[in-house]
């Protein structure tokens, strides 16, 4: 096994952004990564699950790590928000057509909680 801390100090020493390390020890081979950031570390792994899907490695070695992960997670996160803004919008927009309200953009803004201290019109002019 190799200590993401040796991929770690390869990158600071090297001043890289990713890392990716192969070992063997005659018997098992071994594959760490490294990246600096979230999405360096994304990076590295995906790469380097690429490289073992092309080697035929276990579909069970081809996983992704904590960071990565967390990554996953937060886009899961923001699609729902962005999907929760979308169907206001929707919402709001048919309130407005309904209500033959003249200014729709203003009508959603309102809506969705935004532009309250300074108005509709002046939040949309920002």
């Amino acid at each position: 096994m190799i200590p993401i801390s040796d991929a770690a100090d390869i990158a600071e020493k090297r001043t890289l952004r990713q890392v990716i390390i192969f070992g063997w020890d005659g018997r098992e081979t071994f594959i760490t990564t490294f990246g600096g950031t979230d999405w360096d570390s994304a990076g590295a792994a995906s790469a380097a699950n690429r490289i073992k899907d092309q080697w035929d490695w276990p579909a069970n070695t081809i996983v992704e790590g904590e960071r990565v992960q967390k990554l996953y997670n937060r886009i899961a996160e923001l699609e729902t928000q962005l999907a929760t803004a979308v169907k206001q919008c929707a919402d709001a927009g048919d309130a407005a057509f309904a209500a033959h309200c003249p200014f729709v953009g203003d009508y959603i803004v309102e809506a969705m909680g935004l532009g309250v201290k300074e108005g509709a019109a002046a939040w949309r002019s920002k």
